[in-house]
């Protein structure tokens, strides 16, 4: 579904690319993607209360046979994997519109970032 929302604001930019300016462009590029992040944002609220109503459903059940965890174990990791892709397309996409700056172009000045940069890349190898 992410694909299918990125094709489609390519193709709202090129339609719109000869009636409008390069700064309108990138207005309505980041117009769309605050209004997606803001709706991410909800759907993640709304799934908070749903992890507790699953937790406590989970807690009440008996155990599953092993070919109903192992389906479940592996519908998980795939969803895993598939946000993990979807997180990466769309930081590159916020990268190249200029939403988010590239990693590792830190000022040399701000030390406080450097110091935040350097402890989220520890933390994503570890």
């Amino acid at each position: 579904m992410e694909c299918g929302y990125i094709i489609d604001l390519f193709v709202i930019v090129f339609t719109f690319a000869s009636e409008h300016s390069h700064c309108a462009l990138s207005g309505i590029i980041h117009r769309n993607e605050r209004g997606r992040q803001g709706k991410f944002r909800a759907i993640a609220l709304k799934g908070e209360l749903g992890d507790k109503k699953r937790i406590a459903a989970a807690e009440s059940h008996v155990a599953a046979p092993e070919d109903v965890a192992t389906s479940v174990i592996q519908r998980v990791f795939r969803g895993h994997c598939a946000r993990l892709v979807a997180e990466a397309a769309r930081e590159e996409e916020l990268i190249i519109l200029g939403m988010k700056p590239a990693p590792g172009t830190v000022a040399a000045d701000d030390t406080l970032a450097a110091e935040l940069w350097v402890a989220q890349v520890k933390r994503k190898t570890e």
